[in-house]
């Protein structure tokens, strides 16, 4: 049980979860982010390691060893968005700030990593942060002309087994490329209208999916060094007929290449084999 203002954000690597909670503007609650381990949770521990912010902010925070690379925002900015990411280093259980990356990153929002960067959304691009040993160095992917008006890349997704982030602006998809700093357009065929409401990479990073309120589910598969469109699943029709407040919505298997698709329409679940790109109901009828 965590005890916190509005936890928002959870980022997980191999080893250790980051839970930002991002705290109140009305009530003058701070934002923190906590720290867990699947030894903590087992050993049911209660004073877990902590950073405690002076103030309030939609943030983000990325786990790394002993270690959180988390945002920075200006007390005085009318913007509840971070514009600066630092790192923040462990000592007794508490976190503490020892590096400010020079680049910002205005209203920044979404951020992934993998086994050497982090990357965090900006309005003007993606701020990538290299981690060689324990020397951190931060660079900046500008936004490719693709992105025009005040669409901007709102959602970073990651993979230890993926040497791309994927960047999500609206219905654009984008392959984020943090050695090369190179940010290219995923052709995914979008439908029309269609808005993205699920995504993730699979299993061992061997593909990323999404699932879009048009009712398909999109594979792109992954080979290390691009992605491509193996093919497009429909997993829902009817949606006209959807709940206000709700959509379709996306799980992927840990361990298998295996998607799941809840639809509140007609209150069933289905799972898609990605590899044959054949979906199946797997659950009817749920409340």
């Amino acid at each position: 049980q965590l005890n916190g203002s509005r936890p928002t954000h959870v980022q997980s690597n191999a080893s250790t979860t980051a839970v930002f909670m991002d705290g109140d503007a009305a009530s003058k609650t701070p934002a923190a982010v906590v720290t867990l381990t699947e030894a903590n949770i087992s050993a049911d521990k209660k004073d877990l390691p902590l950073l405690q912010y002076d103030t309030h902010m939609h943030g983000a925070a990325q786990p790394r060893g002993d270690q959180l690379i988390s945002t920075i925002r200006d007390a005085a900015s009318s913007d509840i968005l971070p514009d600066k990411v630092g790192v923040y280093s462990q000592t007794a259980g508490k976190f503490s700030l020892s590096q400010t990356f020079a680049p910002t990153c205005p209203r920044l929002h979404g951020s992934a990593q993998n086994k050497g960067f982090v990357g965090f959304g900006c309005t003007d691009g993606v701020l990538v942060i290299t981690q060689s040993g324990s020397t951190y160095t931060a660079s900046k992917i500008a936004n490719p002309a693709d992105i025009t008006g005040t669409n901007r890349v709102g959602t970073v997704e990651g993979h230890d087994d993926a040497a791309h982030f994927v960047g999500l602006a609206g219905a654009l998809v984008f392959a984020v490329d943090p050695q090369n700093k190179t940010m290219s357009k995923i052709d995914w065929q979008a439908p029309a209208n269609a808005a993205i409401v699920g995504y993730g990479f699979t299993a061992k990073a061997k593909h990323f999916v999404l699932l879009d309120n048009q009712g398909y589910l999109t594979v792109l598969n992954y080979s290390g060094s691009a992605f491509t469109l193996a093919g497009k699943v429909q997993v829902a029709t009817g949606l006209s007929a959807m709940p206000a407040g709700s959509s379709l919505q996306l799980t992927l298997a840990g361990s298998e290449y295996r998607a799941y698709v809840s639809n509140p329409v007609n209150k069933a679940v289905v799972a898609v084999d990605l590899a044959k790109r054949r979906a199946s109901l797997s659950f009817s009828s749920f409340e």
